[in-house]
């Protein structure tokens, strides 16, 4: 499962993929760590998910639509946070 390391300033975690079929989330650190989708512009008052330490979040095409798809940027609340991520991409 790859890992992006998280800190205070908006980061990218994944770009793109219009053959993503799925994609799960989940924060390894004990800092919150909050989710946007890319072009957000996320910070922590304005996100789309925000993740506890330990807590996860799934999605997948059929359910989710663009939410897959899409690009992800995070934040966190503090420094070298761990959000590990399983990018599904199985189209084409």
């Amino acid at each position: 499962m790859p890992v992006a390391t998280i800190g205070t300033s908006r980061s990218s975690v994944v770009g793109n993929s219009p053959s993503r079929v799925s994609i799960t989330f989940r924060n390894d650190s004990t800092n919150d760590i909050y989710l946007a989708k890319e072009g957000t512009g996320v910070t922590t008052s304005v996100y789309d998910y925000h993740l506890k330490a330990g807590d996860a979040v799934n999605f997948n095409l059929i359910e989710d639509g663009d939410m897959v798809t899409t690009g992800w940027e995070a934040i966190a609340s503090g420094s070298a946070s761990k959000l590990s991520y399983v990018d599904g991409n199985q189209i084409g």
